[in-house]
């Protein structure tokens, strides 16, 4: 999804077979550059970026304005808790789903009282090609340690943002495993007090 006519392209052929795409979920990420930074291609390094960043831009890029003129529409970028701390010998994978974080929160803002949510979630650790590929490398021995998470449970999630019942969560970060009916009714709570966002935390 780094290829902007391909993109504009896809996505034109879905809303000529579909009708207007009011749901759109940005599920790309690559993990090419595993290792130390100094030791890895900058081109893969650079691969991990743009498919999270590029990729999650072009298609938000093409249906915005329809979402926008239909005050009408959710979009969801799948990202990641790698993008919230440190993560050795993958850091373009973090780097990549970090800024689709700030990216989220900065277009919820934008879109505020414009009839489109924006949010961000993380499926947990999904076994995948990718994770086992991770684990497989010898750079992440503790890859999955936490326990893994069925698919199963970011697709519901999606499922339930995509309803609006949720939109008041519009710029958070969620997980596949957070209770977000229970979150939703904490909504103004949340935003009180600058929760499930990233942010710079300095002592008083």
């Amino acid at each position: 999804m780094r290829n902007h006519a391909a993109v504009e392209s896809a996505l034109e052929r879905a809303q000529a077979e579909l009708g207007p795409l009011d749901v759109l979920v940005n599920n790309a990420g690559t993990l090419a550059a595993i290792g130390p930074l100094a030791e890895v291609d900058p081109a893969d390094w650079w691969l991990d970026v743009e498919t999270s960043l590029r990729g999650a831009l072009l298609c938000t890029h093409a249906l915005l304005p329809g979402m926008l003129e239909r005050r009408r529409g959710r979009i969801v970028n799948v990202s990641s808790y790698a993008g919230t701390r440190p993560n050795p010998f993958q850091s373009g994978y973090a780097a990549g789903k970090a800024a689709l974080l700030s990216l989220t929160e900065s277009l919820a803002a934008e879109t505020a009282g414009r009839g489109v949510a924006v949010f961000a979630i993380s499926p947990g650790y999904v076994r995948t090609a990718m994770t086992d590929r991770l684990r497989e490398s010898g750079w992440a021995p503790n890859a999955g340690s936490g326990g893994e998470v069925d698919a199963a449970r970011a697709g519901e999630l999606v499922v339930f943002l995509a309803s609006g019942a949720a939109d008041a969560l519009s710029g958070r970060f969620l997980h596949a495993l957070d209770d977000c009916e229970a979150l939703a009714r904490r909504a103004d709570e949340l935003e009180r007090d600058d929760l499930y966002v990233m942010r710079l935390r300095k002592p008083d």
